[in-house]
């Protein structure tokens, strides 16, 4: 993921398969730089709506479950990766991709999203750079 030029890159093996535009974290909440892994996919996903996690990555009592759909704000998929609350993810809007713009997560339009979920498997290594 590459945060400078917005672009996410898939790769079998050394191979290049597929590049698509992103909308990585903002300038006060980026996407976290490292090495991660991919933990779990989830199609059609429920979003947990909680302003502490979104600002201040502290989860709190205080939020909204919102049910999966195209307006859900994390799209058609959620691909949660091992640092707590951060994933590559759609999005209700895609006119913010190519923007940086999220809350640290890196989003993808919908229909990236969804051919993104055919491209990579739980335990697949995202490089955030």
């Amino acid at each position: 993921v590459d945060t400078y030029e917005h672009l996410l890159e898939v790769f079998d093996q050394d191979q290049l398969v597929c590049v698509f535009p992103i909308t990585p974290g903002s300038k006060t909440l980026p996407a976290p730089v490292g090495t991660w892994k991919i933990l779990g996919t989830n199609v059609w996903p429920w979003f947990r709506y909680d302003e502490g996690m979104l600002n201040h990555g502290v989860r709190t009592e205080n939020y909204y479950n919102l049910p999966p759909g195209p307006n859900n704000l994390v799209g058609v998929l959620w691909m949660g990766l091992n640092k707590p609350g951060i994933g590559i993810h759609g999005t209700n809007n895609p006119e913010t991709i190519g923007r940086a713009a999220s809350h640290g997560c890196v989003r993808l339009a919908n229909w990236d999203a969804a051919r993104m979920k055919d491209l990579v498997s739980v335990g697949n290594t995202v490089l955030i750079f």
